[in-house]
């Protein structure tokens, strides 16, 4: 087998439940760990300048957050109501959990026997 068939069949590419709280509400969705292809689009979507960084975590944040459906939760037309409407610490809190979502706790075996608590690794 090859290398890039044994990286791929290794790696768990399924939605992860994230949930944020804003003002004492939980808000849940689903999110896959983000591919190369994904962060170059939004990267291309986010151009240059100083608002970019804005931009570039607006549109991961309108393409990946899912229901439990795998639908998604926003339109692209979405980003301009989440920047205008709501506070940037609520888009933070999203982008965060969108970023975050290829993260696990794997247990390492040696560790664990120990009674070590388990080790967060990120995948990708």
């Amino acid at each position: 087998m090859r290398l890039i068939e044994q990286l791929v069949a290794a790696v768990d590419m399924t939605a992860a439940e994230k949930t944020i709280e804003v003002n004492g509400k939980d808000f849940t969705f689903w999110v896959t760990p983000l591919t190369a292809a994904e962060r170059e689009r939004a990267l291309k979507e986010a151009g240059e300048g100083a608002a970019s960084a804005g931009r570039f975590g607006l549109s991961l944040i309108v393409s990946k957050c899912r229901d439990q459906n795998n639908q998604p939760l926003f339109a692209p037309g979405d980003a301009s109501r989440l920047r205008n409407d709501l506070p940037s610490a609520v888009i933070d809190k999203l982008m965060l959990a969108v970023m975050n979502a290829e993260e696990e706790v794997e247990e390492d075996d040696t560790k664990s026997e120990k009674g070590a608590k388990p080790v967060k690794s990120a995948k990708g």
